[in-house]
């Protein structure tokens, strides 16, 4: 299976991109965090580095940027509409159903649902594009 790293590199760093411009308190980190009843100084205490935080949630873009690119060489899909609808297929019926599951049993409110899914949905709809456009 021949696969282009330089693209699956690129979703990885372009999903990051998104996900720091996402939770911007510009973007949707003011309603995300007024939404779970938190502040900015309430996340600083969480114990976790922000660092650590960065280098996770890369590995699982760089992940999801693997399993996609793994998912459109045995289906190539044939262009950039079928990419993207495989892309959104394969979030909902990965992460958005875990997620689903998850957020129920957390008692997570609507609003913050939303709010993180959306970003996911985002994120797998621009790896899909890039992975579409530079394979």
């Amino acid at each position: 299976m021949d696969l282009n790293w330089i693209a699956i590199i690129g979703a990885a760093i372009g999903m990051q991109i998104l996900g720091a411009l996402w939770w911007m308190p510009f973007m949707f980190g003011k309603p995300w965090m007024r939404a779970m009843g938190v502040t900015q100084h309430d996340l600083s205490l969480s114990g976790v580095p922000t660092g650590l935080a960065y280098a996770g949630a890369f590995n699982a873009n760089l992940l999801i940027a693997i399993g996609l690119a793994v998912l459109f060489a045995l289906v190539s899909p044939a262009g950039l509409i079928m990419a993207l609808l495989w892309a959104a297929g394969t979030w909902l019926a990965f992460a958005l159903s875990v997620k689903t599951k998850t957020s129920l049993f957390e008692g997570r409110t609507l609003p913050i649902f939303l709010i993180s899914e959306g970003q996911e949905l985002a994120a797998f709809l621009l790896a899909g594009g890039i992975l579409s456009v530079f394979t």
